[in-house]
């Protein structure tokens, strides 16, 4: 007892010392405060989230036991339905774990008073739900009857926040009802689960539970249940198995598959969040682990400084526990102002997720920092705490503190804390590299996900719901008419191309569903597949755009009773009639007796359960076949959306003046939705990554500046023993770069699990190599940028200064490198003399006159060299100039028959001098000679050039230097009178090569213009003969419309087409692909016009025999390797048939108007023209029908590059024709080079562009 007291006496001397300890190192403290306080507050801001969503119990008393039931399909595990009300009795009456048993139909209302009026959501709501549920209403009370109505919390505030408001009359859709209570702000019913992710309510009204007024068919009630106690969640679920079991064996052609499912009403509620909820806590602890270590290096630092003080301590009495306290109590400290300073950063960051995602969290307005993230706030801080000291107690506990205190802190502790901190650091390292790449696989799987066609176009498209009273127009035969006008109403608009409506949207989740069963296929229950039920207006499918594969679409004539019409999906056609023609077949909805509809089209798949999963099988049906109420309307216009909305309302007030509008988005706005909670997760896990990027950064470099400073003395004795500043950096950054590949190497381990986690719990997939490679080539990098400084810094020590362990500061070793490179130009190799310092331009001045006058370039060399001679008295100079990269050849000498076939290799021995010497190179004959026994013994290559050298009697040499090379040699004999050159005469010579190399440089940039300027007029004029090769328009014709498209890759292309009038009403078509490009391209281009032109004109000549003639008449006209691909057809105008023949080229694509789904390829002919002598060529005839489209193509259309390097392909031209088959020629091939157009960008092309569009009318 004595000595618990002790130690906790000890408490706070332990913190007043751990206080002052902290004092003396602010810098540290700031720095690792700030590291934690994006650590702890990136972590808490998740915990804030999470805390509200899944850890706070429901608004509920005893929510633990509340569920929701809802049907499913053994074959669909993972999909929940709503009930019928027979089911829902069935259930209540077959079950016996539950005390309350109650369910809800949700609803639309349209709220007409008090004020304008406007659309509403809400629920009717069985009395014994909503007694039961303990949540009483915060004004009044829950209804009693049918006439009763209770609203929410922020209705009442719409409506004025009277406390008076129970009694007061309101009107929902047309009857009307009494308030009797306003529930609390936090009440939701039905809570957030699946099919109600972001629905709001707010208004309850009274549902019969004995099921008055409703139809026991209709699968429209949703169902929550409360367990009673002692009931686990597992005895429930056996027990609405069983109640499932006997329905489905009561029925079972309606119910085939059928089961049921039970969720805990908290998992229903963070059913689709929790994949993104679990990302964000790993990469918020992953960052939080980051920071332990990063603040642990800065600890485990301090705590070597500190060595002599802790050896101290130890030797006079202090245990590992007081130690382990002392550290635990100095991290603590700068833990807990991370803490509430991550408080803040948490607050900021809670704010930003709000802002972007507020729509896509349930319960977000729960959200908010409260006691309990306070404590996990003070609990992340002690975990802190704990691990970043765990390094610097580990340090201390291994070191001896005698040897600390005879041999010093650096031979004692130094090595042993470089590896720790460099352990930490390749901690750091593998988790950001971890965090790094699973933000980059995010940020690709969500680029994937939002480049996916969404099979309609989403552009221009305006989409809003309409709620029809149903006391007002509850039966068919009224809606149907006020459908119509509605629709006329929106076409009269100004700009509109098109409207329509359906009850469901794509892209917003899957779906209202019934089941096919095929007339004449056995019936398989295990095996039926949901099939998404949209009923539409006929306009539906030219609205969206949605493409027709085969069959028709629906129109209004499709009305009858006994045998409904109805058009399907490719999912749908695939399932219910593999490898057969669904046109025409028969089936029944719901069950093998349900209603009986015949398939009279198949239309192309629609993303209708979001981007990221696989299309389910649809089928359409006419509304007028089955009523729609609410309208989910689409209308395309061109128009903007700040004028389309307001003219749609009026559009709809002058039907109903009554009748509100609500849910007004467009469809790119929906489309954008359905990634919300990728790009939520990709967006803060790359905030995440980038702040473990800079914890990283930062942790490397204090761990290379600490190291760099422990091995101050050996670096300064390398230095003093030769190494230079490269050896320095080589060594200090070779380290960075090893803790690198070892961080690399163990986050690549962790990877192995982040992936699996991605792809189990997130469902991530394909998204190629790149991530990986680019936080790859991130952290290496900045790894190794944030060694180089600390490195730099050393390679400016002064070795002894080093030696004495002094180190100057970073200001001081470089004033000092720059003092001694100031002495070393002071001190040139010459002997400088006053009167040669002043600069002389006399001869500078006589080479620009020179230029001036001389005829040529070599003229101006030749009378510098004379020039220079004649001022630094040389008897001979000789100018060589780089002029092949391997070797140096002799432009200008004088004398000038001296040595006019001089040259010498570019990476010779002279060369490999002169790059290391700044100034000119004297060679004495003495060095002659000792370079030649020196190159006779160890370099024999080099005998030759130092002969040359040796006979030419060079005596000085200058290197001719730009910027970027060495572009020449200056050469200079003897000079006259004197064994050696003086200072001022090498000054001059200097000048001089200085010079010479300007006036090459710029001979050179003039050669280069002349040549560019004759290139580009050349290229001008083949483009411009190019462009008169190609006809104007197309011809006229009364029976089909052409348009033609070329995008030359280059200013001059290779591609060619023509339209021939051939008299006798027929047209010909020619699209020919010319190999190469440019100017050659052109001629052959043109011959190629010119052989057409006059073969095609032949009486009786046929299309073989016109290939065979073009090709011999290419083949003698051009080179063996010259060649070109050669489409040509023949439209008879009079009887609709295609005549044709191919010559090598891409086959053209030809669409049917009766089966746009079957892509005929015309590729009947022979080989390329031109490339061989003698080639026999065939034809094929097509006869058209109107409506039929032809489209000739080159291979730059399919091999169109974008930004990645992917090519535009044969299948993505092949559907865009699909969709735009049905617009005119002249549209289609707008809308065909506009999405080449987007989908190169400003990407780089090797290849022409060019097709030809024909629609037969």
């Amino acid at each position: 007892m004595v000595a618990d007291n002790v130690r906790f006496s000890l408490v706070p001397s332990v913190i007043s010392q751990a206080w002052r300890s902290w004092k003396s190192g602010k810098t540290v403290a700031l720095v690792a405060v700030l590291a934690l306080a994006v650590g702890i507050g990136s972590t808490t801001a998740i915990y804030t989230v999470v805390n509200a969503v899944m850890l706070k119990p429901l608004p509920y008393p005893h929510d633990e036991r509340w569920v929701a039931l809802y049907g499913a399909r053994f074959s669909e595990p993972g999909q929940r339905s709503s009930h019928t009300f027979s089911d829902l009795l069935e259930y209540q009456q077959r079950t016996h774990s539950f005390d309350v048993f109650g369910w809800f139909r949700l609803g639309d209302f349209n709220l007409t008073s008090p004020g304008q009026p406007q659309h509403i959501s809400g629920a009717a709501v069985t009395p014994t739900l909503a007694h039961h549920l303990g949540v009483n209403p915060m004004v009044g009370q829950w209804f009693r009857d049918d006439a009763s109505a209770v609203i929410s919390y922020s209705l009442w505030k719409r409506l004025g926040g009277d406390f008076n408001i129970v009694g007061r009359a309101i009107t929902l859709n047309d009857r009307g009802y009494t308030i009797s209570g306003v529930m609390p702000p936090a009440f939701r019913l039905p809570v957030p689960g699946p099919g109600v992710e972001r629905l709001r309510s707010d208004v309850w009204i009274f549902l019969d539970p004995h099921g008055k007024g409703q139809d026991p068919r209709e699968a429209l009630d949703f169902c929550y249940a409360r367990r009673k106690p002692g009931i686990t969640l597992s005895q429930a679920e056996a027990d609405v198995h069983r109640a499932a079991a006997d329905i489905a064996k009561r029925d079972p052609a309606s119910y085939p598959s059928y089961t049921a499912r039970l969720d805990d009403l908290r998992e229903a509620v963070i059913h689709e969040i929790r994949p993104t909820l679990v990302l964000l806590v790993a990469a918020a602890g992953l960052l939080l682990l980051i920071t332990c270590a990063n603040v642990a290096g800065l600890l485990l630092a301090r705590s070597v400084a500190r060595a002599r003080e802790t050896a101290t301590r130890v030797a006079l009495g202090a245990t590992q526990r007081q130690l382990a306290l002392q550290y635990f109590m100095e991290g603590l400290i700068v833990s807990l102002a991370g803490a509430a300073a991550g408080v803040v950063v948490s607050i900021a960051l809670v704010r930003a997720v709000l802002s972007i995602a507020v729509d896509y969290i349930p319960r977000a307005d729960e959200i908010a920092i409260d006691w309990t993230v306070l404590l996990f706030a003070a609990g992340t801080a002690c975990l802190a705490s704990a691990l970043s000291s765990l390094a610097p107690l580990w340090q201390a506990a291994r070191t001896s503190p005698n040897e600390v205190l005879n041999e010093g802190v650096r031979a004692s502790a130094g090595a042993r804390s470089r590896k720790l901190s460099q352990s930490l650091v390749i901690a750091e390292i593998a988790l950001a590299f971890t965090l790094l790449a699973a933000s980059g696989v995010l940020i690709s799987h969500l680029r994937n996900l939002a480049r996916t066609r969404p099979g309609f176009d989403p552009n221009q498209l305006l989409s809003f719901q309409v709620t029809v009273a149903e006391t007002a127009r509850s039966s068919a035969e009224k809606l149907f008419p006020y459908q119509k006008r509605l629709i006329e109403a929106l076409e009269s608009i100004p700009g509109v191309s098109g409207a329509a409506f359906t009850n469901q949207l794509p892209l917003n989740g899957c779906c209202l569903s019934t089941a096919i069963y095929p007339e004449g296929q056995p019936a398989y229950p295990n095996e039926v597949q949901r099939t998404s039920f949209l009923v539409i207006s006929p306009e539906y499918f030219r609205t969206m755009r949605i493409p027709l594969r085969s069959g028709r679409f629906l129109n209004e004539h499709d009305t009858s009773n006994t045998i409904v019409s109805a058009v399907i999906n490719q999912a749908a056609a695939r399932h219910s009639w593999p490898n057969q023609n669904p046109i025409g077949a028969y089936g029944r909805l719901s069950g093998p007796n349900g209603s009986r509809f015949q398939v009279v089209g198949v239309v192309g798949d629609v993303k209708n359960d979001g981007l990221g999963n696989p299309t389910v099988p649809e089928i359409y049906l006419l509304s007028v076949i089955a009523p729609v109420n609410p309208m989910l309307f689409v209308v395309r216009s061109l128009l903007p959306m700040e004028r389309l909305v307001p003219e749609v309302r009026q559009a709809v007030q002058r039907v109903d003046p009554l009748q509100p509008i609500h849910d007004v988005t467009t469809m790119n706005e929906i489309e954008r939705e359905s990634l919300g909670l990728e790009r939520i997760g990709s967006l803060v896990t790359t905030f995440f990554a980038l702040a473990a990027l800079l914890m990283t950064a930062l942790g490397v470099y204090g761990v290379v500046s600490y190291s760099v400073r422990q091995r101050t003395v050996e670096i300064g004795t390398r230095m003093a023993l030769g190494a230079v500043g490269r050896d320095v950096l080589i060594l200090v950054v070779g380290g960075g770069a090893k803790m690198a590949a070892y961080g690399l190497a163990f986050g690549g381990m962790a990877l192995i699990a982040t992936a699996w986690l991605l792809v189990r719990v997130l469902a991530v997939h394909d998204v190629g190599f790149l991530p990986y490679a680019f936080s790859t080539a991130i952290i290496a990098s900045i790894t190794l940028g944030a060694s180089f400084f600390p490195a730099w810094r050393a390679t400016l020590l002064s070795p002894m200064v080093a030696m004495r362990n002094e180190p100057a500061t970073t200001w001081q070793s470089a004033s000092a490198s720059i003092r001694r490179t100031m002495k070393g130009i002071s001190q040139a190799v010459w002997r400088v003399d006053d009167a040669s310092l002043s600069p002389d331009g006399t001869l500078l001045t006589e080479f620009v006159d020179a230029a001036r006058r001389a005829a040529s370039f070599a003229e101006v060399l030749q009378f510098a060299l004379v020039k220079l001679c004649s001022r630094v008295g040389a008897t001979r100079a000789m100018l060589l100039e780089n002029v092949s990269g391997r070797e140096y050849r002799c432009v200008a000498a004088t004398p000038e028959e001296e040595y006019p076939d001089l040259s010498l290799p570019a990476q010779g021995f002279l060369l490999n001098r002169l790059k290391s010497y700044a100034f000119p190179l004297p060679l004495t004959i003495g060095d002659v000679d000792a370079w030649r026994r020196w190159a006779t013994e160890n370099k024999p290559e080099y005998l030759a050039e130092i002969e040359t050298l040796r006979n030419t009697g060079v005596r000085i040499a200058a290197a001719l230097r730009t910027k970027s090379e060495v572009v020449g040699l200056l050469l200079l004999g003897p000079p006259v009178g004197h064994e050696e050159y003086s200072s001022s005469e090498k000054r001059v010579l200097r000048d001089s090569a200085q010079q010479l190399a300007l006036m090459i440089e710029n001979a050179r940039l003039t050669d280069r213009v002349v040549e560019q300027e004759k290139l580009r007029r050349d290229l001008a004029l083949a483009a411009e003969v190019q462009k008169r090769l190609l006809p104007e328009r197309p011809p006229d014709t009364t029976v089909a419309t052409l348009a033609a498209v070329s995008l030359p890759a280059r200013s001059v292309g290779g591609d060619y087409y023509d339209f021939l009038d051939l008299g006798d009403h027929k047209i010909g078509i020619a699209l020919a692909d010319i190999a190469g490009k440019g100017i050659a391209a052109a001629l052959i281009m043109s011959l190629v016009q010119a052989s057409l032109r006059i073969i095609a004109t032949e009486r009786d000549i046929s299309l073989p025999q016109l290939a065979a003639k073009m090709n011999r008449f290419l083949h003698r006209s051009t080179k063996s390797n010259s060649y070109a691909t050669f489409f040509y057809a023949q439209f008879d105008e009079s009887n609709r048939q295609l005549r044709y023949v191919n010559a090598g080229h891409n086959p053209p694509y030809l669409f049917h108007s009766m089966d746009t789904s079957e892509i005929q390829e015309l590729s009947a002919g022979g080989t390329v023209l031109g490339l061989f002598p003698q080639v026999s060529y065939q034809e094929a005839a097509i006869d058209l029908r109107p409506g039929d489209v032809l489209i000739a193509f080159t291979d730059g259309v399919t091999e169109a590059l974008n930004p990645n390097n992917e090519e535009f392909g044969e299948e993505r031209l092949k559907d865009l024709m699909r969709q735009v088959v049905h617009l005119p020629a002249l549209e289609m091939s707008t809308r065909i080079a506009q999405e080449l157009r987007t989908w190169i960008k400003d990407a780089s092309q090797y290849d022409d562009l060019t097709f030809i569009v024909m629609k037969v009318k």
